[in-house]
């Protein structure tokens, strides 16, 4: 059960830290249905502001073609210890023993049956069976594709298996929500019931999930250690690796638990995401972080609002002239505590409802 206990999250280092070069892979495909053909070769792109929170939110995890769409674009989304979630998560200690290279896989399948049924016998509980069992399917299922794929196409491009990337974007998707409840001191209650991953059970308790986090935020974060850089006068020496996706917005989430901006909920109706920053203006970088008007998590989202909302209110002022109200009984009926409504408003509202049926008859 959600504790109603608050926990503090906070970060080593205090501040933020400058994301690494993210390598994207354009040209990725799907092949044999559920596999991914990336190729080998990369390219630099910049890395979009809360893309954890943003492009990885929206998503849709149920399309293969929109997965290889997002590695195109942004880079490789995937842990490369995807089987094994880091201690103390319970999942990860039925994974370690999983040996495919070389084996027949009918064997293996044996072993993951005894290995399940140990489980059960051993009193866990069925959604830590299921967790292990379907890791245990994308391992083989993996195996299997990488062994029908032609050693050319493997010698130029990296083949995954769709669920491996689902994994790595499930455990974001989950962490995301679970730190932006903690920052708001609630109990956890909306980001466990939104759980999406498959391969790591939902924990039971607040305080659980945002350990079990810890561990894998702090694992996918060991890239980004303590380093020295060389710049030379005439050539600059990089000696710091590229990094993929998946550890980038591992970061852009470290960074916004460094900082003190409180995360916010957009109020559009068709979004709803968590954010800290409002981004959509005219150059790469330019947000704002605090106003009055931080509502919305973009400007797109804000005037995608202001058209629900007066869509509306001139179908609701409409009905009520239908009524036989006068626009002085309407804008008291529309009126709120918060948002007073004049008559001159429910007018214009019939005015520019007038004109709209009026342009769609002729």
């Amino acid at each position: 059960m959600p504790s109603s206990e608050r926990y503090s999250v906070t970060t080593w280092p205090s501040g933020r830290i400058t994301p690494l070069p993210l390598e994207a892979h354009p040209g990725v495909r799907v092949i044999a249905g559920h596999g991914l053909a990336i190729p080998r070769q990369g390219e630099q792109v910049a890395l979009p502001e809360e893309l954890y929170s943003r492009q990885l939110l929206d998503l849709d995890l149920g399309s293969e073609g929109a997965i290889a769409d997002f590695i195109s674009r942004y880079g490789l989304l995937l842990d490369e210890d995807w089987l094994g979630l880091p201690a103390p998560v319970p999942e990860a200690e039925w994974m370690k023993g999983l040996n495919l290279v070389g084996r027949p896989l009918r064997n293996v399948k044996r072993e993951m049956i005894a290995t399940l049924r140990g489980m059960e016998e051993d009193g866990h509980g069925p959604e830590v069976v299921a967790a292990v069992a379907f890791a245990m399917n994308t391992a083989m299922a993996t195996e299997r594709l990488r062994r029908r794929t032609t050693m050319t196409l493997q010698r130029t491009h990296t083949i995954v298996h769709c669920d491996q990337v689902r994994i790595a974007a499930w455990q974001l998707r989950d962490m995301t929500r679970l730190f932006v409840e903690a920052a708001e001191g609630s109990d956890g209650s909306r980001a466990l019931a939104a759980w999406e991953s498959r391969h790591w059970a939902r924990p039971v308790s607040l305080e659980e999930a945002l350990l079990d986090s810890a561990c894998i935020l702090n694992k996918a974060l060991s890239r980004f250690c303590t380093r020295v850089e060389v710049y030379g006068s005439h050539e600059t020496v990089a000696l710091y690796p590229e990094t993929d996706a998946y550890r980038a917005m591992c970061l852009q989430l470290f960074n916004d638990i460094a900082e003190t901006t409180p995360w916010r909920t957009c109020q559009s109706d068709t979004c709803g995401r968590p954010f800290r920053r409002q981004i959509g203006r005219a150059l790469y970088g330019q947000y704002r972080l605090e106003g009055e008007k931080l509502h919305y998590c973009s400007p797109s989202c804000a005037a995608a609002q202001r058209s629900r909302v007066r869509r509306t209110r001139i179908a609701t002022a409409a009905r009520y002239a239908r009524e036989g109200l006068t626009p002085q009984q309407t804008a008291e009926r529309m009126s709120t505590s918060e948002d007073v409504v004049t008559a001159e408003q429910v007018r214009g509202w019939l005015a520019a409802g007038a004109k709209r049926r009026k342009g769609g008859a002729s």
